[in-house]
């Protein structure tokens, strides 16, 4: 065993179970990274408070860790930002931002002020150096109103059958940072 042989990979999320903070799920490894919290709030409104939860975590985790590619999925805003600070200093780390979603000015009209901020913070985001892609069509075009073209449109769904041909590269480590929602 050991890195030589496999990638490691592990899903960086709000700890939303009982237990240690690191479990194995099918075949996953969660790290909860920060207490777990609603994710959305009245109104059917996202937490900000349980994003930067999650950012801080994410931040903390990756400053004692060793990795080389980091997958963030959008809407996580600010663990992208927690990802590029985290990532300083350290040599050939690769990031790739996923967009499930670009709100644009969208945010404004959902949120009125705090969506002014949020525009802002999704605009930093469409522009860190980062492979960017999109799940589909109209999210790229989205993105390419924030001033950022993926180039790379990736369905939404896993080729099972194109991943079991890939042989994993030695001693390569991936993280991937995304909140996931209970069922």
């Amino acid at each position: 065993g050991g890195a030589d042989e496999k990638a490691i990979r592990e899903t960086l999320v709000p700890r939303m179970w009982q237990g240690p903070p690191i479990v194995e799920r099918e075949g996953v490894l969660l790290c909860g990274v920060c207490p777990g919290g609603d994710l959305y709030r009245r109104a059917g409104r996202r937490s900000v408070l349980q994003s930067l939860r999650h950012a801080v975590g994410v931040y903390r985790t990756l400053r004692r860790v060793g990795y080389d590619v980091v997958d963030c999925q959008v809407p996580a805003h600010p663990a992208v930002l927690a990802v590029r600070l985290a990532s300083r200093g350290k040599r050939n780390v690769k990031q790739v931002i996923t967009w499930h979603e670009a709100w644009g000015d969208h945010l404004i009209t959902e949120y009125g002020l705090a969506g002014r901020v949020g525009r802002f913070v999704e605009r930093v985001v469409a522009r860190t150096p980062a492979r960017h892609l999109s799940v589909s069509s109209s999210t790229e075009a989205e993105l390419a109103s924030l001033g950022t073209v993926s180039g790379r449109v990736v369905e939404a769904g896993v080729d099972l059958t194109a991943i079991d041909v890939v042989v994993p590269r030695p001693e390569a480590d991936v993280l991937h940072v995304g909140r996931l929602v209970p069922s």
